[in-house]
């Protein structure tokens, strides 16, 4: 199989389509946290999310380097040659993408190396749907170690991309307090009920329902475990930091890099942060949509950019003693940037 870059053209203007979606239902569930009091999406954690997400997906690009040579070179000793236009094909590789996927997150819970990727995505303390979108700027460094399947049964590499998005975008979802409860869909699938389990760091939630779409799986390996007593989000390890990059990075060197318990910022430079970082979510979706036809230098170059933008954010919302002679940095640094792509 030969790649074809209007293949990935498909991919493309499919996640086009389907990120304003999830923009909507982000700003639909703050307005009904606004309207019903609820509390769940705090300055800090609104924060960290929004820059964590922005961080993996400035990084997204050098995993995609790697990814797509792969598939297409196991490609070529698929056993089978499937097409797209058969819906049959498109269950099978839902299901087959739910299996892997089970593998997936069953090991990045109880393999020490994998964790310290995944960990990323469960620090967060608030279950709601911008949490859904937050992974480690290393999530696909490993994933396709579990999807190897997929390329050698013949299915496109086109239909293979829409479809991790499909399953990715039930995961997204899953991440809501705000969903009506009807136990008997738990039955067959997943339900924000079983994945806020999932998020538990109770004891008897632990490593439990590892399933994306399907609960068969967590039921077949006796990992199924139903909601008895109210769910306490997060981690063990408490870091005390808001800084994307930190967070990212934590877990690697949980054993030499505890940190202390800290006094925040004001309110006032939180707000400030948290506007800062909004602009810098929509900045990665603006560049995931125009970057395509960037040299690998100017990705690069990007990434830097916003890394170092990123982090010097995550220690202005940290109340870092020199944060303001940072900001000052930054700001020169983006003006700079902003004027030079301007011309």
């Amino acid at each position: 199989m030969n790649f074809d870059p209007a293949q990935f053209t498909i991919f493309t203007e499919f996640v086009s389509k389907i990120t304003p979606i999830l923009v909507f239902f982000i700003l639909l569930e703050i307005s009904v946290n606004i309207f019903k009091k609820a509390k769940n999406y705090s300055l800090k954690e609104s924060f960290i999310n929004l820059t964590c997400i922005s961080f993996e997906q400035f990084t997204d690009f050098f995993m995609w380097l790697f990814l797509i040579p792969v598939y297409i070179y196991l490609s070529k000793y698929s056993f089978f040659k499937l097409e797209s236009t058969d819906i049959e094909n498109w269950v099978l590789l839902l299901i087959i993408i739910d299996f892997c996927f089970y593998w997936w997150h069953r090991l990045s819970h109880q393999l020490p190396l994998f964790w310290s990727i995944h960990h990323v995505h469960h620090q967060g303390k608030e279950f709601n749907l911008l949490l859904g979108l937050r992974n480690s700027a290393f999530n696909r460094s490993y994933s396709m170690l579990f999807y190897w399947p997929i390329p050698l049964l013949g299915f496109p590499i086109e239909m293979a991309l829409i479809a991790f998005v499909l399953h990715a975008s039930y995961q997204f979802f899953l991440h809501t307090e705000f969903a009506p409860k009807f136990s008997f869909i738990d039955y067959l699938f997943v339900t924000p009920t079983l994945h806020k389990v999932h998020h538990g760091k109770n004891r008897e939630y632990i490593n439990k329902n590892f399933g994306g779409i399907l609960t068969v799986w967590d039921r077949l390996f006796k990992t199924f475990q139903s909601e008895n007593k109210a769910v306490t989000l997060g981690v063990k390890d408490n870091y005390q930091t808001a800084n994307p990059i930190l967070l990212n990075i934590f877990p690697f060197f949980k054993k030499v890099m505890r940190s202390k318990k800290k006094e925040f910022g004001s309110k006032k430079i939180h707000i400030y942060t948290l506007i800062q970082a909004l602009l810098f979510f929509v900045m990665a979706i603006i560049y995931n949509e125009n970057s395509r036809e960037a040299s690998i230098l100017a990705k690069s170059f990007f990434w830097f950019f916003a890394t170092f933008n990123l982090f010097i954010l995550g220690m202005v919302f940290d109340n870092h003693r020199l944060k303001y002679f940072f900001e000052s940095l930054r700001l020169s640094s983006f003006i700079a940037f902003i004027l030079f792509f301007v011309k």
